[in-house]
């Protein structure tokens, strides 16, 4: 599935990881989104730090970041922040834009290294 959608700790900080592998579709994104949503249903009753590990995305479909951008917003109040890994200037614009939208914090960084609590 893409992307692999797992629970993780990094840097001592425990998270939602998102590994996102090649080009993201749309329908990829209807996918993972049920998913995550599910998880949130189930699994998970207070915020949680989400990390997007994009930096093995080559792109994205037009219609995928639409259907993520709806699913954040839904989900926002359970998200603390979200933690972006890339390096393409495209998928950084990308989570920018749909960060413009919604009211969860940002942090864009190169690597896993730099992921803070």
């Amino acid at each position: 599935m893409n992307p692999e959608i797992e629970l993780a700790v990094i840097n001592n900080v425990e998270c939602l990881r998102f590994k996102f592998r090649g080009h993201f579709s749309e329908s990829d994104a209807v996918v993972a989104s049920e998913e995550w949503k599910e998880y949130f249903r189930e699994s998970y009753g207070g915020k949680i730090t989400v990390v997007w590990d994009a930096a093995d995305m080559s792109g994205f479909d037009i219609k995928a970041r639409s259907v993520w951008q709806h699913t954040i917003k839904e989900l926002s109040k359970r998200i603390d922040c979200v933690w972006l890994i890339a390096e393409s200037r495209i998928i950084r614009a990308g989570a920018r834009m749909m960060a413009a939208f919604t009211d969860y914090c940002l942090k864009v960084v190169d690597s896993e290294k730099k992921i803070k609590g």
